[in-house]
């Protein structure tokens, strides 16, 4: 499936797609910052050009290059964003808080996290039974409304494979930043988390 330069500046912003030479050109002055103009703009110019080829009153009919025929914006695919999933992982003992981190490589947008739990007995949970989420950050930036503690966290019960409606819409991670979950363990085991959302390569 081919996304689109807006479905990209949706996800991960204009700047860093722009920064990544994924906007062609001239599409931010047609478009705008607050994408209302754009569309106008867009339109007049379409009147203009229809009236041009159809050699309007005080015009001279000119043939319309193939190029403009069919706007590009409108169906230039997008093939360098892409699902991925992303592994987050790390084991704990009764009373412990310990954080789980991932460095990513590429432009990285978390819309879901799915979380299994293994028991120190071999006891595998879905969803999780003795795990608490209590922070998550996307290098400095707390991604809870609240502040991390284990009064405020989220059992991990609710990131369940088969859970629905719980999505997440975090920040986008640049390259080099490190998401961090902060885990406080009910009982010994290891959080086995699965990440999944949209990168750019």
């Amino acid at each position: 499936m081919g996304y689109s330069v807006q479905d990209a500046i949706d996800v991960f912003g204009a700047e860093n797609v722009s920064a990544l030479g994924l906007i062609p050109g001239g599409y931010e002055e047609i478009v705008g910052a607050d994408r209302t103009r754009g569309g106008q703009d867009l339109l007049g110019a379409a009147q203009v050009l229809s009236a041009l080829q159809a050699g309007g009153p005080g015009t001279n009919a000119i043939p319309a290059p193939a190029g403009l025929q069919r706007p590009a914006l409108a169906a230039r695919p997008l093939t360098r964003m892409n699902e991925s999933q992303v592994p987050i992982v790390v084991f704990g003992t009764t009373g412990q808080t310990p954080s789980a981190t991932i460095q990513l490589m590429q432009h990285f947008r978390p819309e879901k996290l799915v979380v299994i739990e293994q028991l120190n007995n071999n006891t595998i949970n879905n969803p999780s039974q003795f795990q608490v989420l209590t922070g998550a950050f996307v290098g400095a930036q707390n991604m809870f409304p609240t502040a991390p503690g284990v009064g405020s966290g989220i059992h991990c019960g609710a990131f369940g494979i088969n859970s629905l409606g719980t999505g997440i819409m975090w920040s986008t991670a640049k390259p080099a930043i490190v998401i961090t979950l902060q885990v406080n363990f009910l009982q010994t085991g290891t959080f086995w988390g699965t990440m999944y959302g949209k990168t750019l390569a």
